[in-house]
């Protein structure tokens, strides 16, 4: 928690604000930083209990889709790939409902505005060995940043995740209540997904 009370100092004190209506999906670019790594870019598309993320390199694209607290995840072109339970914690839900999660039950701890977009900023600590600092936009909630803090066994990591435009990512995500391809989310028939530990 010692690494999000710095951010916590910039705030100002306001009741958070209702989004003007439910978000029930995006589009976003993610961008996750580990530790003091370099960003990897992500796109990323998200509805209800389902996020399908595509990360692209000089060599090939990695898809994952998670459903609930199950993760797919495949190089595009390969017969095989990975089946992973993300447990029972934040990490379990796909990401529309973690910021219904964080919205509901995260301890509101003020507002700040970034690049012109204002945040609702909240803290959860609800579940073991996790804790989340979640800017939520006012406006539509979408995250504009997000940093999650896990303890396991003395050993201490945070990731922070930057959500961009997805056309360009020189701005905040704004593709809030887009519609989305049922595609998208579908699981390849043809790869064959071995538990993953």
């Amino acid at each position: 928690m010692r690494m999000l009370y710095p951010l916590l100092l910039a705030l100002s004190l306001a009741a958070p604000v209702a989004a003007a209506e439910p978000l029930v999906s995006l589009h976003c670019t993610l961008v996750s930083v580990a530790g003091e790594g370099e960003g990897i870019a992500a796109e990323v598309w998200a509805r209800d209990d389902a996020v399908r993320s595509e990360v692209t390199t000089d060599t090939r694209k990695v898809v994952s889709i998670q459903r609930g607290s199950v993760l797919f995840t495949w190089a595009v072109g390969e017969a095989t790939g990975a089946r992973r339970l993300l447990g029972g914690g934040l990490a379990g839900r796909g990401l529309i409902r973690q910021i219904a999660e964080v919205r509901e039950r995260g301890e509101h701890g003020g507002t700040a505005t970034v690049e012109g977009v204002d945040y609702d900023v909240y803290i959860l600590d609800r579940f073991p060995g996790e804790k989340s600092l979640v800017y939520l936009s006012r406006e539509t909630s979408l995250p504009g940043m997000w940093v999650n803090v896990q303890e396991q066994g003395g050993e201490r990591s945070e990731v922070r995740m930057y959500f961009r435009d997805a056309a360009s990512s020189d701005r905040p995500c704004n593709a809030a209540n887009v519609e989305l391809e049922d595609a998208l989310f579908r699981i390849p028939a043809g790869i064959r997904f071995q538990m993953d530990e």
